[in-house]
């Protein structure tokens, strides 16, 4: 990373990891609700 961060670096960063944070919660979500649907067809 270059040593020199613009404003505009810092929010495409910030945007980068928000976008990057926000699939992960989905991804979460999505395994959470699939792993207690199969949990119920197990038990």
């Amino acid at each position: 990373m270059s040593s020199q961060s613009t404003p505009q670096n810092i929010t495409d960063k910030v945007e980068e990891m928000a976008d990057q944070a926000q699939m992960k919660k989905d991804e979460m979500m999505s395994q959470t609700s699939m792993n207690s649907q199969s949990s119920d067809q197990n038990a």
